[in-house]
């Protein structure tokens, strides 16, 4: 099954480094904003996969995550952030709850943890 993916991520390297791991599973939209990633949104595409990068400029990923809750968004997003301490990830894990993160990581991604989190997909 082919999947459809956005990667909303600030710094290019690793944005690059996502889409070509994405794109083992199917088709990779980038943007480098939580606003552009809602602008898609509201323009209509629609995606199996969002991986949010958590300290965005412009609208940061907790803030797009929720405007695109709102819209009525259900892809599995996964947050993604750099490395942090584990109160970081007590306090980000709090946050996903409130804010429907599907699921948190320390960027980037891996392919373990990608093939992990699209088992999420078939549950």
């Amino acid at each position: 099954m082919e999947l459809s993916a956005l990667v909303v991520e600030g710094d290019a390297n690793v944005r690059n480094v996502h889409k070509d791991l994405l794109r083992l599973v199917g088709n990779c939209t980038t943007v480098n904003s939580g606003l552009q990633a809602v602008i898609l949104h509201r323009m209509g595409k629609r995606f199996d996969v969002i991986l949010m990068d958590m300290d965005l400029p412009q609208l940061e990923g907790i803030r797009a995550t929720n405007e695109l809750r709102v819209m009525g968004v259900r892809s599995l997003i996964l947050g993604m952030s750099r490395s942090c301490s584990k109160e970081e990830v007590r306090s980000r894990e709090r946050i996903m709850v409130e804010d429907a993160i599907d699921v948190h990581y320390t960027k980037p991604l891996t392919a373990e943890q990608l093939e992990e989190a699209l088992e999420m997909l078939d549950s």
